[in-house]
């Protein structure tokens, strides 16, 4: 059995293993002169701070203006470095606040060292795509995220509440400035007062007066989000309900389904196949509930980039990886974990790199991803790359899908038939 200490030392290892192998082989992105996509607006962000000017940017870019600013704090003549710095302080953060989280839901250290190294090796995760793509914001979102997950548990389980209360009303407040989805947390919370499962039927309760409270971080952090709006200068005239319906509409089902099979691989299919167990879970943790379902919509409606969006549904997307472990552990032989295994390093290119863009190379015919480093760098998404690429991803992924859980639910009858 592996102790805290053992994980909290091999996850160092880990982290010390990929940020070697990444400076040493992954290149950085060449577009817009190493900023990306997104990232113009935010080294734009950044360079307003140390220039004095206000803050001005395309929305919705122009109000994450939390990593910008600490880079033009402690980075000034050196912007690209310090966001690469930032960025990669923050992804280790993380890291470890989710070895955190993990723990207050699984007590099995093996299990928490298994999903923790998931999310090291995701070619999305902060640690490797800071590397790839240094100006963007996902780090500290996430990191405020998980911080604030940990607050609300807390909260909830009567642990030092009014610390961690403070504690969340701070988080929620700053967070904003970092990235709108850190308020999601606060609202979890506010979430949990008036809503509750009993006998796992759905109810709804007036809140109590001692549950009050549970408000202030969400107010404190739209408080904090409405003096950003104020504060920056926003270039364009696009609104968040415009895109949200835009989204809504242009996004396929099938896109969407393929989005999630590639942000979590085929490890996925675990916690598919556990979940009225994983379910039940969740209707007596709430807060869980609400802030899966959130980043599940978000993942629809937030933007062009699903696998990264729901992506940020991780926290509690492993949790039920982790029950099925926990619960039916018993159903994995040796074909069904060699399987998964193999096809989980494949999916997150645990060993391949990000090509750079932009290049010369051509579409590939995919095995999950594609399996090679040189080939066009938007064919790693399903609503930017090549739409027969794609199907062919799709059509790997369910039938891998469609594979195991046949292969768990003919493990489920043979012990069910079994003499006792």
């Amino acid at each position: 059995m592996l102790k805290k200490a053992d994980t909290n030392a091999l996850v160092s290892l880990l982290i010390l293993a990929y940020l070697m192998v990444g400076f040493t082989f992954q290149k950085q992105i060449s577009h817009n002169e190493g900023k990306g996509f997104d990232g113009v607006y935010y080294y734009q962000l950044a360079t307003d701070f140390v220039n004095g000017d206000s803050p001005t940017a395309k929305s919705p870019f122009v109000y994450r203006i939390g990593t910008p600013y600490v880079v033009s704090v402690f980075f000034p003549n050196d912007l690209m470095t310090g966001f690469k710095s930032v960025n990669l302080v923050f992804a280790v953060f993380s890291i470890f606040l989710l070895l955190g989280f993990l723990r207050l839901y699984i007590d099995d250290e093996r299990i928490i060292m298994l999903l923790v190294a998931l999310y090291i090796i995701y070619w999305q995760s902060p640690l490797r795509l800071s590397i790839y793509y240094p100006v963007h914001t996902d780090p500290a979102s996430i990191t405020f995220m998980l911080a604030s997950l940990i607050a609300v548990t807390n909260i909830i389980r009567e642990k030092s509440k009014r610390a961690n209360l403070i504690l969340l009303t701070f988080l929620a407040g700053i967070g904003v400035f970092f990235r709108e989805i850190c308020l999601v947390p606060a609202m979890a919370l506010a979430f949990t007062s008036f809503v509750s499962f009993k006998e796992q039927k759905f109810a709804l309760n007036f809140p109590q007066k001692k549950q009050l409270i549970y408000f202030i971080p969400m107010i404190v952090g739209l408080l904090c989000y409405i003096a950003t709006i104020l504060f920056v200068n926003k270039s364009d005239d696009s609104t968040l309900f415009g895109a949200t319906l835009g989204w809504l509409y242009e996004k396929s089902i099938v896109m969407y389904l393929h989005a999630l099979m590639m942000a979590f691989g085929p490890i996925l299919i675990l916690a598919i196949y556990n979940i009225r167990n994983g379910i039940k879970f969740l209707k007596s943790e709430p807060h869980l509930l609400f802030f899966v379902v959130a980043m599940l919509i978000l993942g629809w409606v937030g933007g062009s980039d699903t696998e990264r969006l729901l992506y940020w549904s991780m926290p509690v997307v492993y949790i039920l990886i982790g029950k099925f472990f926990v619960e039916k552990s018993s159903l994995l032989n040796w074909q069904i974990i060699a399987l998964i295994a193999i096809t989980q390093f494949i999916s997150t290119r645990a060993f391949l790199f990000i090509p750079d863009y932009p290049n010369d190379f051509s579409s590939v015919i995919p095995f999950l991803t594609p399996f090679t480093n040189e080939f066009p760098l938007f064919d790693l998404w399903s609503w930017h790359g090549n739409r027969k690429m794609n199907i062919i991803s799709f059509l790997q992924y369910a039938t891998l899908f469609s594979a195991l859980f046949w292969m768990l639910k003919s493990a489920d009858s043979k012990q069910n038939i079994s003499p006792r």
